[in-house]
C-alpha cells in the first residue's frame, strides 16, 4: 500500500508544473543555474573532416519540465546555426537520444517567445495572434534575406507596443532572443524522466565546414568563429584540435557585452604551440555573446623544417655550380666531364622526392597553411631537374647560359617564397575588436 502511494507521489512530481512555453522560457532565462559546464571542442582531423564535439554537464530542473514522449521530458541543450546539419547525433551515457525536428522545436520556440510577450505587454487576443504570426516568420525563416525581412517586420510590430511593457529590460531580452532565433534554432532533445533533478552529462556532435582563414600564404593562419549560445552555461570551455603537422599557437575566447567595458577573454598562447588548445570563461551575463579566435602555425620539425633544409641545399647547389663554371680548372679533376650522366642521376632522385612531398593530401586547413611550402618544394624540384638536364645533355653555349638563368630564377623564387612564408605576416591583431558575426548558413533545420 505504501509502495503504491510512493509511486503515485513520484509520478505526480514528474508532471509539468507550467505550460511548455513558460517552462521553456524559464529554462532559457535561467540556463546557467542548471547547465553547469560545457566543453565545446572543434576537431580538425587528418582525413579532412571538421567535427564539433560538445559535452554538457546539466541538472534538468523538474520545476520547468516539458513533457515529451513515452515518459520522457524535453530539454534545450544548445543554440545552433540554421542550416543542414551533417552527421548530427546526440547521446547520453553512450546511447543515442531523440532529437526534435524542425517543426517541433520551432513551435516550442514560438510558444516561448509569445508567452514572454504576453507576460510583458498588455496584449489583446488579436494582438497575441499577430505576435505569434510575426514570431513564427522569424523562427521558421531559412534564407538570410527571409530572416532579415521577418526580423524587420517583428521589430516594427514591437516598436508600437513597447511603451506599455511591464519590464523594458525583459522586453530587450525577449527581443534579443527573437533576433538570435532569426539565424539560429533551439536544439531540443528528449531524456528519460528519471534524469530530472539528477546531475548528468549529455553530448552531441556534428560535422561543420572547414574554417575560413583571414590570410593565406604565410606561416601564421588566423580564423575565428562565433559561439552563438556562449552564455548558456555557467562555465564555458573551448577546445581546438588541429591535424598532425600543425599546432595552435594562440587560442582566445572573448566575451562581448553591450559596451567595450563588458568584454573579457581567456587566452591560451604558447610560442611552440600545441595540437590541442584549451580556454575557459565564465559568462558575465546570460545573453552576452562569445567569439573564438585561433592562430595556427606549422610544426617546427615537420614540412617547414624540411623545406628550409631543401631551400638551403638548392641555394648551396646553385652557388657551387656557378663556382664550378667559373673556376672549373681549380675545382674539377682532369678526367671530369660536364655534362655527366652520373651527375644527372644523383640530382633526379632529390627532385622526385621534393615533388612527392608537395603532393600529399590533408585537411583543408593543412592545405591552406602548407601549400606555400609545397610550392617552394616544387620550385626546388624544378631547379634540381633543370640542373640534372644541363648535367646530362650536351647543349649549345646559349642554351647552357639560358638554362642556368632559369635555374637561378627558380632558386631565388624558392628562397623568396620561404622568407615570405616565415616572416611576411608580422602585423599585430586585436582580437577583441573583431565585429560580431552574422550567421550566413542557410537551409533546413534538423
Amino acid at each position: 500500500m505504501h509502495h503504491d502511494e510512493g509511486q503515485e507521489n513520484h509520478s505526480v512530481e514528474k508532471r509539468p508544473k507550467h505550460d511548455p512555453g513558460t517552462s521553456l522560457l524559464g529554462l532559457m532565462l535561467q540556463s546557467q543555474t542548471w547547465v553547469h559546464r560545457r566543453v565545446d571542442a572543434l576537431r580538425l582531423d587528418a582525413e579532412g573532416t571538421t567535427r564539433r564535439h560538445v559535452s554538457i554537464d546539466i541538472t534538468a530542473p523538474s520545476g520547468f519540465m516539458i513533457s515529451g514522449s513515452e515518459d520522457r521530458f524535453i530539454i534545450p541543450i544548445a543554440i545552433l546555426e540554421k542550416g543542414t546539419k551533417r552527421k548530427l547525433d546526440a547521446t547520453h551515457a553512450g546511447k543515442s537520444i531523440s532529437v526534435l525536428g524542425r517543426q517541433d522545436n520551432g513551435s516550442l520556440a514560438v510558444e516561448m517567445l509569445t508567452t514572454s510577450l504576453i507576460h510583458l505587454l498588455p496584449l489583446q487576443e488579436e494582438d497575441v495572434k499577430e505576435a505569434k504570426a510575426v514570431i513564427s516568420k522569424v523562427v521558421f525563416s531559412r534564407p538570410k534575406a527571409e530572416a532579415e525581412s521577418a526580423l524587420i517586420e517583428y521589430l516594427n510590430w514591437i516598436a508600437v507596443r513597447k511603451d506599455g511593457a511591464k519590464s523594458p529590460k525583459m522586453l530587450e531580452v525577449t527581443n534579443s532572443m527573437v533576433q538570435q532565433l532569426a539565424h539560429n534554432f533551439l536544439f531540443l532533445v528528449e531524456l528519460d524522466s528519471d534524469l530530472l533533478d539528477t546531475r548528468t552529462t549529455v553530448k552531441y556532435a556534428l560535422n561543420q565546414e572547414a574554417p575560413e582563414v583571414h590570410k593565406r600564404g604565410f606561416k601564421r593562419v588566423r580564423f575565428d568563429y562565433p559561439v552563438p549560445d556562449f552564455g548558456f552555461a555557467a562555465s564555458q570551455h573551448l577546445e581546438v584540435e588541429v591535424p598532425e603537422g600543425l599546432v595552435v599557437s594562440r587560442l582566445e575566447l572573448t566575451e562581448t557585452g553591450p559596451s567595450e567595458s563588458d568584454s573579457k577573454s581567456d587566452i591560451d598562447a604558447n610560442p611552440n604551440g600545441h595540437r590541442l588548445g584549451h580556454v575557459a570563461l565564465s559568462p558575465s551575463q546570460r545573453f552576452f555573446t562569445g567569439r573564438a579566435f585561433v592562430d595556427v602555425v606549422p610544426t617546427t620539425q615537420g614540412l617547414f623544417f624540411f623545406t628550409k633544409l631543401a631551400v638551403a641545399c638548392i641555394v648551396l647547389l646553385f652557388i657551387s655550380a656557378q663556382l664550378v663554371r667559373v673556376f672549373n680548372g681549380y675545382i674539377l679533376g682532369p678526367k671530369a666531364e660536364i655534362p655527366s650522366p652520373s651527375a644527372s642521376i644523383l640530382l633526379i632522385g632529390p627532385a622526385l622526392l621534393f615533388s612527392w612531398m608537395s603532393r600529399t593530401q590533408e585537411h583543408n586547413l593543412v592545405v591552406q597553411i602548407l601549400s606555400p611550402l609545397r610550392r617552394v618544394l616544387g620550385r626546388c624540384a624544378l631547379a634540381l631537374l633543370g640542373t640534372a638536364v644541363l648535367a646530362a645533355i650536351p647543349v649549345t653555349p646559349l642554351v647552357w647560359c639560358l638554362g642556368w638563368v632559369i635555374i637561378g630564377a627558380f632558386t631565388i623564387s624558392a628562397l623568396w617564397g620561404l622568407i615570405r612564408f616565415a616572416y611576411g605576416d608580422r602585423p599585430s591583431i586585436t582580437y577583441g575588436a573583431a565585429p560580431a558575426s552574422q550567421d550566413h548558413s542557410v537551409g533546413p533545420q534538423p
